[in-house]
């Protein structure tokens, strides 16, 4: 084993000690153990380590003492400090001591096997070229946080590299500049308080989080997050206030933009799962009303002579169900609830459909362009709904222009980054079509662009605001994802990223809509709604068939029991006391020959395809023309 991969490990307590030793040989570490800093100074006399993991607080030798022995006698072994003390002072004196880092009891294993392979890496690279005068030196310029001191009056006296390579700013051109000068305009006042008007025994504050100006483009914004910690200094180079000038404070900011961006987006997803649960409920509960409506008008319409004013009074009823089933449509989408009959899409050819329908009805003011580029993948999916996703997009661009202005159109095949992944780790492919609409509009700020996707959410008068959360929905039914980059004033950018296609998916034969068929058979209608079980009882009556009816499972089981002659089931996979996945292969057992259509209020792709592999004829999404439900009766009851 290797001088690089010897540990020492100092602490009183035996049980950490015999812990920690465990834990790091297994993972191949050489590993020693001392119980006091004396022992800890013969285990140095004994053989060179890269690494010591030295407690501060400890009988005899304590462990700033042995930190000072080790600096002084082995300047090239690298020091880390653990402390119980949640004011951390012990180990911003063990950091002045030259320790390369400290950690907090308790902490989880994972966390110091990090800090010690960081550590290794430093003596690799520094250890053996660097004289011991320059190792502390170097363990600072190195570190991943930026490490800075500032005097009495809050300037800064001292600042790592780090501070130019998360900022961008010249660290020497800010030594004797006030710390204020860097600090989000928002965060002065309370970062004052936090580090200069409060006062506590050793003038310290810990996880502290503010903004710091920066001279980069960090994700379209001029600030970074940072997670401050600072201790105050005073004379004699001790920590303790009492008696002690104050001399100035220390302190280590680190950068945590990334880790509240990837909170910040598990919070919205789940907001989004929430309202998506909302909607899809909403929309269920107005798919079953809506069957109602339209199973009772395409009742009456049997009964009700053309000529008459009355049937032209249901076709009216029945345009504005129609429009309702829409919106349920739309929200369905939002909520990834909708069926998508997917097959190979050419996107140029989506492109050069919408804009040959938008190009004659928006402004002359506003100019379409075209960026198509060549030998373009093919994407699978639904070609209805992602023409409808892009013209949504088109139009929310065209009025985003109150004048004159550009939108543009481009489409390309997009290779993903492992920078790019790494800010979108939802991406779980590597090759995506890449769908973009950019318009010169007004732009939105950031409260505006935080909520573009949440359903009836509109910045216009009028409108349902449902045209972005519905291409949500249905970009995410599609396995891709959607993304907007907007800055007031300075246009809108919304890009789509599509899967490719993987196999050719089967189309699905048109139902003729002609005549209703009609003939004697008995059907059983499962379903707990009462009013839709009254309107389905009475249409399917009309046309000759025997209906019975079963508002349960166990009603629907008994029902098949005691009536032979049923020929087959309509049932709702939604029940009270039993999933129709569930129930299916029940009603099988008792009668193998029984044909069954499956019928839901959430026409999810899953739940059809499942309920198909299952064995079940046929499947249709509520609300349904009932004319069409008597097509697919009769088409399975002739099969």
């Amino acid at each position: 084993m290797s001088f690089a991969s010897n540990i020492l490990i100092v602490d009183n307590d035996t049980r950490i000690c015999q812990s920690l030793k465990y834990l790091l040989t297994e993972q191949g570490y050489e590993t020693d153990m001392a119980y006091t800093g004396g022992e800890g100074i013969n285990r140095l006399a004994e053989k060179p380590y890269a690494v010591a993991v030295v407690d501060m607080v400890m009988p005899g030798i304590s462990g700033p003492d042995l930190m000072e022995y080790i600096r002084s006698y082995y300047p090239d072994t690298l020091v880390i400090a653990i402390t119980g003390y949640v004011s951390t002072a012990s180990a911003i004196e063990a950091l002045k001591k030259g320790a390369y880092d400290y950690l907090i009891k308790p902490f989880e294993f994972e966390t110091l096997q990090e800090v010690i392979q960081n550590a290794l890496s430093a003596v690799h690279s520094k250890i053996s070229s660097e004289s011991s005068s320059k190792i502390y030196q170097a363990l600072v310029e190195n570190s991943p946080d930026i490490i800075y001191a500032l005097d009495p009056e809050g300037q800064f006296s001292f600042i790592n590299s780090m501070f130019e390579t998360l900022l961008g700013f010249s660290a020497d051109k800010f030594i004797g500049v006030p710390y204020t000068s860097i600090v989000h305009p928002e965060d002065v006042e309370r970062t004052k308080w936090h580090l200069n008007e409060r006062r506590t025994a050793q003038r310290s504050t810990s996880g502290y989080e503010l903004r710091l100006r920066t001279n980069k483009n960090v994700s379209t914004h001029d600030y970074i997050v940072v997670e401050v910690n600072a201790f105050g200094m005073y004379e004699e180079n001790r920590t303790s206030a009492v008696g002690k000038k104050f001399i100035g404070t220390y302190g280590i900011a680190r950068d945590v933009t990334q880790k509240r961006k990837m909170q910040a987006q598990a919070l919205e997803l789940k907001k989004m799962a929430s309202i998506r649960t909302l909607v899809g409920g909403i929309a269920h509960n107005f798919n079953n009303a809506l069957s109602v409506v339209s199973g009772y008008t395409s009742l009456f319409e049997t009964k009700i002579p053309c000529n008459q004013q009355a049937h032209s009074d249901l076709q009216a009823i029945k345009e504005a169900t129609d429009r309702m089933v829409n919106l349920t449509h739309r929200l369905l989408a939002y909520s990834e609830q909708v069926e998508h009959k997917k097959k190979p899409i050419n996107l140029h050819d989506t492109v050069k459909k919408v804009v040959q329908r938008v190009s004659n009805t928006i402004r002359p003011s506003i100019t379409l362009e075209i960026d198509l580029s060549p030998k373009l993948r093919l994407v699978e999916g639904d070609p209805f709904k992602i023409e409808q996703v892009l013209m949504n997009l088109v139009m929310n661009a065209c009025e985003a222009i109150e004048d004159q202005g550009v939108v543009r159109i481009s489409v390309k095949n997009v290779l993903v980054s492992p920078e790019f992944r790494a800010k979108h780790p939802e991406l779980g492919k590597d090759k995506y079509v890449l769908l973009r609409v950019k318009d010169t509009g007004v732009g939105m700020d950031e409260a505006t662009r935080k909520r573009a996707f949440d359903p009836f959410f509109t910045t216009k008068f009028t409108g349902r605001g449902l045209g972005l959360s519905s291409a949500l929905g249905i970009i995410k039914g599609h396995g891709g994802h959607i993304y907007i980059n907007s800055r007031k004033g300075q246009g809108t950018t919304v890009s789509v990223c599509l899967p490719l296609a993987t196999e050719t998916t089967k189309k699905l034969k048109k139902i003729e809509t002609k005549d209703i068929p009609r003939n004697n058979e008995t059907i059983l209608i499962i379903e707990y709604k009462g009013i839709t079980l009254d309107v389905t009882e009475k249409f399917f009556s009309k046309l000759g068939y025997t209906v019975l009816r079963a508002t349960t499972a166990q009603e629907a089981l008994k029902m098949l029991q005691s009536h032979p002659g049923i020929s087959l089931a309509v049932m709702d996979i939604d029940l009270p006391d039993m999933d129709g996945t569930v129930l299916y292969p029940c009603l099988k057992k008792i009668r193998p020959n029984l044909k069954v259509i499956a019928c839901s209020g959430y026409p999810l792709d899953g739940v059809r395809t499942n309920m198909l592999a299952a064995g079940v004829e046929d499947f249709i999404p509520k609300p349904f023309r009932y004319h069409e439900l008597a097509q697919k009766i009769r088409k399975v009851l002739d099969m």
